[in-house]
C-alpha cells in the first residue's frame, strides 16, 4: 500500500494520539494507589466475596512493581530508539537550513572562497620557513604512521555534509585540482579527482619520500605516469619526491615535452639519497632551461639535492627560488649565481640551504660584482652556506622591501659586518605628518639558527630592527637574560625615547641550552602588557619555548599560559 506524506502523518498522529492516552491513564491509575494496600498489616479489610480470598501477599505485589518498573524501562528504550530515528530522519534533510536557502551560485561563490583560502594557507605555510613554530615537521617514517598529519582536502570535507552541498562540490573542478601520488596502483581516487577535476589546472605530488613506499617501486611509478599522462597539459605545480634520479628523469620527461608545458608554473624536486646528489641530464635540462617557453611560464622552482649545468641559466619571471644541499661540484659559480639573482628581478623568495660555493679564480670576488636589486624580494633564507656565498648576497643584494630574514650557521666577524650593514640597508626614514622623521626598517621577521655571534651582536641587530615582530632563536648560545633585557620596555621615564622593539608580538627559543632562569623573559612578558604604566609598546601574542633546560619548567609554563595568548612550551630538565 502506498501513502501519501499526508496519510501517513495523519496516521502517526492518531497513534501518538492514542499513546499519549494511554500513558495518561496508567499514570493516573499507578499515581493513585491506596495508601492502605501498601502496609504490611493490610487484611483485606473492606473486600468482600471472592476478591478477598484471591487477594496478594505484600511481597508478590512489589515483586509486581520491579517488573512494572522493569517494562518501564523497555519502554524508555524504545521510545529513546524511536526518537532517536525520528532526529536521523529529520537530519537527513538539511533543506530548512538557512544555508541552503541560498541559490546555487552564490553557494558555489561560498564554497570557491573557502578552498582558494585553504590553498592560500597552504601555500603560504610551504612558503615560509619550515619550523617557523619550532621542530613541527615530522620525520619521513613518522608521517606514514600519522596519515592524520596529510589532513583531508577541502572538497571532500564538502561534500561530506549533504547531498545538496556533494552535487555543488563535485561540480567545481577546482576542488579535486590537487592529484597526490603516493599510494598503490591502481590509483582509483587519483583518476576520480582528474575525472571530478574537468578542465581546471592541476598540482600533482610524485610523493614516495619514505623509503619503501610504493612510488618506490618502477613499476608502481609507471602506473602512476600513465594514470596522468593524458591530464599533463593541464599540470601547473609539478613536486616530484624520490629515492631515484633516473625515475626523476622518467617524470620530467613526461611533463618537460614542448607539447606538455602550457600551465607548468611550479617545479620542486627533491632528490633523497643521503648526500649523493642527482644530475639532470643535459635532454632534460634543454628541456628544462633553455625552451623560452617554459621559462616564460616558471614562478617557482626549487632544487633538494638536485644540479643541473648552470651555464646560462636565466629565470626571467621567476618568483620563488630555493637550492638545497647541493654539494660543491653541483652548484653554480659565485659569477653564475649573481648572474641568475640579477636578471631575477622580479624575485620574491629566495632559499640557499647548506650549500658550499667554490671559490675558483677572480670571477667569485664578491666586491668586483654590481649590485643586485631585487624590489620585490620579500623573503631571504641563508641556511648553512659558506661565508663566500653569504658576502655575496649580503654586500651585493639591494632589497628594500624584505620583511622576513632567515639565518642558519653564519659565525665570525666578516658575517658579523656583513650583516650589520645589510641589516642597515633596510632603513629608510619616514618623513610623519607633523612633519619630524623617524628610521623604520623594512624587516618585521627574524630567524637566527646557529649563529655563533656574541650577545651584544644580536642585541645591537635587534634593537636597529624597529618594525620587527616576530623572531625566533634556534640553538643559539647567545640567548642569555642579557639579550632578553634589552627586549623589556621601560617606563618612559626611564628611557625617554621609543623602545626600539616596541612591536614586537611573538617570541620562539628552540635548543637554547643557555637558558635555564626565565625571571628576564617574564619582564619581557609583563613590561609589555597595557597594565604596565608608561609603557607603549604592544602585548606579547605568541611564545615558543622548546627543548630549554628551564628550572621549575612546569610552574613556569603555567605562569606563561596565564599571561601569554598563545603559548607552546615544551621543556626538559635535560635538554
Amino acid at each position: 500500500m502506498t501513502f501519501t506524506r499526508k496519510q501517513a502523518v495523519e496516521q502517526w498522529d492518531a497513534k501518538f494520539s492514542q499513546l499519549n492516552a494511554s500513558v495518561q491513564d496508567y499514570i493516573s491509575e499507578c499515581s493513585d494507589i491506596p495508601f492502605p494496600l501498601l502496609q504490611n498489616s493490610h487484611s483485606g479489610d473492606g473486600v468482600t466475596g471472592a476478591g478477598a480470598e484471591s487477594d496478594i501477599s505484600m511481597e508478590e505485589m512489589l515483586l509486581h512493581f520491579s517488573n512494572q518498573l522493569d517494562r518501564l524501562t523497555g519502554l524508555e528504550d524504545k521510545l529513546k530508539r524511536t526518537r532517536m530515528a525520528m532526529l536521523s530522519h529529520r537530519n537527513m534533510s538539511v533543506t530548512l537550513a538557512p544555508i541552503n536557502r541560498l541559490p546555487p551560485d552564490l553557494l558555489s561563490y561560498i564554497i570557491e572562497t573557502g578552498h582558494i583560502q585553504g590553498s592560500q594557507k597552504q601555500s603560504e605555510w610551504k612558503d615560509q620557513w619550515e619550523d617557523d613554530w619550532g621542530p613541527d615537521e615530522m620525520e619521513p617514517e613518522e608521517i606514514a604512521k600519522d596519515p592524520k598529519k596529510d589532513g583531508v582536502q577541502f572538497g571532500v570535507l564538502f561534500s561530506w555534509v549533504c547531498r545538496k552541498w556533494r552535487q555543488a562540490a563535485i561540480s567545481m573542478g577546482m576542488l579535486w585540482s590537487e592529484i597526490d601520488f603516493r599510494g598503490s596502483p591502481p590509483f582509483d581516487r587519483e583518476k576520480e579527482y582528474l575525472r571530478r577535476s574537468k578542465a581546471s589546472p592541476l598540482t600533482v605530488y610524485i610523493n614516495g619520500r619514505v623509503q619503501g613506499s610504493p612510488l618506490c617501486k618502477p613499476e608502481n611509478l609507471d602506473q602512476a605516469l600513465q594514470t596522468i599522462s593524458a591530464d599533463v597539459p593541464r599540470v601547473k605545480s609539478l613536486v616530484v619526491n624520490l629515492w631515484s634520479m633516473p625515475e626523476i628523469l622518467k617524470v620530467l620527461k613526461l611533463f618537460c615535452q614542448d607539447s606538455n608545458q602550457p600551465h607548468l608554473e611550479l617545479l620542486r624536486l627533491y632528490f633523497i639519497s643521503g648526500s649523493d646528489g642527482g644530475q639532470i641530464d643535459g635532454e632534460v635540462a634543454t628541456r628544462l632551461f633553455y625552451n623560452k617557453r617554459l621559462l616564460e611560464r616558471i614562478r617557482h622552482l626549487a632544487f633538494d639535492n638536485v644540479y643541473v649545468v648552470w651555464n646560462n641559466v636565466m629565470f626571467g619571471n621567476i618568483r620563488s627560488l630555493r637550492l638545497a644541499k647541493l654539494e660543491m661540484y653541483m652548484l653554480p659559480s659565485m659569477h653564475q649565481l649573481h648572474t641568475i639573482l640579477a636578471g631575477s628581478s622580479g624575485l620574491e623568495s629566495l632559499a640557499l640551504e647548506e650549500l658550499k660555493f667554490s671559490i675558483i679564480g677572480r670571477e667569485n670576488d664578491s666586491s668586483k660584482l654590481p649590485p643586485i636589486i631585487l624590489p620585490s624580494l620579500h623573503t631571504l633564507k641563508l641556511d648553512h652556506i659558506n661565508m663566500e656565498a653569504n658576502s655575496l648576497i649580503l654586500s651585493t643584494l639591494i632589497a628594500p622591501n624584505l620583511v622576513r630574514l632567515s639565518l642558519g650557521g653564519m659565525e665570525g666577524a666578516g658575517d658579523t659586518n656583513l650583516l650589520s650593514t645589510f641589516i642597515k640597508g633596510l632603513q629608510q626614514t619616514i618623513v610623519l605628518k607633523s612633519g619630524s622623521t623617524v628610521i623604520e626598517s623594512s624587516l618585521r621577521c627574524l630567524r637566527l639558527a646557529e649563529c655563533r655571534f656574541q650577545s651584544a651582536t644580536v642585541e645591537k641587530m635587534i634593537l636597529s630592527l624597529t618594525n620587527l615582530r616576530d623572531i625566533t632563536f634556534c640553538l643559539m648560545g647567545c640567548v642569555t637574560d642579557t639579550l632578553f633585557s634589552s627586549l623589556v620596555i621601560p617606563d618612559q621615564e626611564e628611557m625617554g625615547s621609543s623602545h626600539a622593539c616596541k612591536r614586537l608580538r611573538v617570541m620562539r627559543i628552540l635548543y637554547c641550552y643557555n637558558l635555564t632562569r626565565i625571571n628576564v623573559l617574564k619582564k619581557v612578558v609583563t613590561s609589555r602588557k597595557g597594565t604596565h604604566q608608561g609603557s607603549d609598546g604592544q602585548e606579547l601574542d605568541g611564545l615558543m619555548v622548546y627543548k630549554c633546560p628551564i628550572e621549575d619548567e612546569a610552574r613556569s609554563g603555567e605562569w606563561f599560559r596565564q599571561n601569554v595568548r598563545n603559548v607552546h612550551w615544551s621543556c626538559n630538565q635535560s635538554g
